[in-house]
């Protein structure tokens, strides 16, 4: 995860890209990571429907997945 970061990081800064630019990627990123099949199937399990996620609702994933990522750190 840390090599990942550090790609993405090193790419943002290379291409000064601005903070509306990065939140704009990364829920672009995590849009298609919501669309590959593995993610989709969980979605699809809880009756959300990946295609019809809007921004607020993908940004609302992000937290709630963040915060489980970083209570699992923590153990």
């Amino acid at each position: 995860m840390d090599e990942i970061q550090q790609a993405f990081l090193d790419s943002f800064t290379m291409n000064q890209v601005s903070n509306e630019e990065a939140a704009a990627l990364f829920v672009s990123l995590m849009r298609n990571m919501l669309l590959m099949p593995h993610n989709a199937a969980q979605l699809e399990e809880l009756d959300i429907d990946p295609k019809k996620l809007s921004v607020d609702a993908i940004t609302e994933l992000i937290g709630v997945w963040a915060k489980e990522y970083i209570k699992g750190m923590k153990k």
